[in-house]
């Protein structure tokens, strides 16, 4: 038997087994019947009381990011790409690990050329200002200073802070914060607000770890039907779920 096979056959019994109690879990399978527009979330759950908003720029990449933390216990997730809206959809939180992953990126030798540019700049100069060949040094101290101007430039763009967000057991990546030099403070903000509010869903899970595993399941593949997630990485996210079930 293939293991294509195996995960399939495990797929079905557990869905034979899902308990139709838990209304979660109903909002999640009847999702199946929704189009893709309306897939990432029903109107199963309501949203009526707001924890907190977001708002977050990063002009040096022309993207804008809204985030809306829900007492639900979900969060929506808002991008812009300059002023079209190229991401939209929620994420129940009860299902995401509440220490996210943060990559710290600094372009140190960009950086370093910068310096060393204005340094040239200033050597330039002074050398034009002492010596007979003005105008050859005012050319070259003009072209230094715009090499060192886009230097530096590309240092605050390369320069950013990932923080990205997990499932719990499926450890697929669903959310990520981008923050550059000029939103660092921001990004973490709203990555500690978050993280505390997904230790306050998760407070709410069943003690049943193997429904729990199966919500999230059904969960990963709301999220496929959303876009906010390929078909591969939903694979291999049942694959590590299916494996807590062996």
């Amino acid at each position: 038997m293939s293991d294509k096979t195996t995960i399939t056959q495990k797929i079905r019994t557990l869905h034979k087994e899902s308990s139709p109690e838990s209304t979660e879990h109903v909002m999640m399978e009847t999702s199946e019947f929704l189009p893709s527009s309306s897939a990432d979330i029903t109107g199963a759950v309501e949203f009526n009381n707001v924890r907190s908003r977001f708002r977050v720029s990063n002009r040096l990449h022309g993207k804008h990011f809204g985030y809306v933390l829900y007492e639900e216990g979900f969060i929506k997730v808002r991008k812009w790409d300059k002023r079209d809206l190229v991401q939209d959809y929620y994420l129940s939180l009860r299902f995401l690990k509440s220490e996210p992953k943060v990559i710290r990126v600094v372009a140190k030798r960009t950086l370093l050329a910068a310096c060393g540019l204005v340094a040239a700049v200033i050597g330039s100069a002074l050398l034009g200002a002492f010596t007979p060949w003005q105008e050859l040094f005012r050319a070259t101290t003009i072209l230094l200073g715009a090499s060192a101007t886009i230097a530096f430039m590309l240092f605050l763009h390369w320069t950013h802070e990932r923080t990205q967000f997990f499932t719990a057991v499926g450890e697929c990546e669903v959310l990520r914060l981008m923050g550059s030099i000029e939103s660092f403070r921001t990004c973490r903000s709203i990555a500690l607000a978050i993280t505390r509010a997904i230790d306050d869903a998760q407070a709410k899970n069943p003690s049943n770890e193997q429904r729990y595993n199966r919500e999230e399941m059904h969960d990963h593949y709301r999220l496929q039907r959303a876009e906010v997630i390929s078909t591969e990485e939903c694979s291999v996210a049942t694959r590590r779920i299916l494996a807590k079930f062996s």
